[in-house]
């Protein structure tokens, strides 16, 4: 009889060690870590990781494949460059970052009403300083919704900087269809010349600024206007 007793109770205890067994493993579910560039969000969007591009190695930037393609398309910063510093938010940019990153605080408040009627959708940016600080730059493409947007908020740039810097000169860069360049000759506080300029291709307007001590370096932004307008025709087939 004590041997019956002892078989049911070890098969019992057998009974509850797999039980307790099971209920771990259920509530416990297998966790797996991966990195990935591409990842499909809950709403159907995918989003790409580009960590490629910055001077500094230290930005990503994820968005729609669309954004982190026009990121890609701006030119890349030299070797041995560093971020510039004070100039704002690198990558994929919203409209408020950009306004923040382009105009003066008074303007604000216009350019959130102006922006939204001339198409704007999304910006992308890089900036840097050569390692002997002896040249930065920094360098916008804002994207519309239609190449008409895009040529509109180009003139209203260009007309607005008139003021501003035609007295020291303009010129376009050679080669490049629409675009246009000012020169402020005059020196900056911390004795920099600087160069503003605008370039139009399709939905896509280049905002490009180089700042160089004592003169302004038109070979420099000249190249770079010409790379830049050369990636955005490429992109857009």
């Amino acid at each position: 009889m004590s041997r019956i007793i002892r078989l049911i109770l070890a098969l019992v205890v057998s009974a509850f060690c797999v039980a307790v067994i099971l209920v771990r493993n259920h509530s416990q579910p297998n966790t797996v870590t991966t990195t990935t560039t591409v990842v499909s969000g809950a709403s159907g969007s995918t989003t790409v990781t580009d960590t490629s591009h910055s001077a500094t190695a230290q930005v990503t930037v994820s968005g729609p494949p669309d954004e982190v393609k026009l990121f890609d398309m701006l030119p890349k910063p030299p070797a041995g460059a560093h971020k510039w510093a004070g100039t704002g938010t690198e990558g994929i940019l919203t409209m408020e970052q950009y306004i923040e990153g382009v105009y003066s605080p008074s303007a604000w408040a216009d350019e959130r009403q102006d922006l939204p009627h001339r198409g704007f959708q999304y910006a992308v940016r890089v900036d840097w300083c050569v390692s002997d600080e002896s040249s930065c730059v920094d360098v916008f493409f804002g994207h519309f919704a239609t190449s008409t947007d895009a040529q509109s908020y180009y003139l209203a740039q260009t007309s607005a900087d008139v003021a501003i810097y035609d007295a020291h000169g303009t010129y376009s860069v050679p080669g490049v269809p629409e675009n246009k360049v000012f020169v402020k000759a005059e020196l900056d506080s911390v004795g920099d010349a600087k160069l503003n300029a605008y370039a139009h291709d399709g939905s896509d307007v280049v905002h490009l600024v180089t700042e160089t001590p004592a003169n302004p370096d038109e070979a420099t932004l000249n190249a770079l206007m010409t790379s830049a307008v050369k990636n955005l025709d490429a992109l857009q087939g």
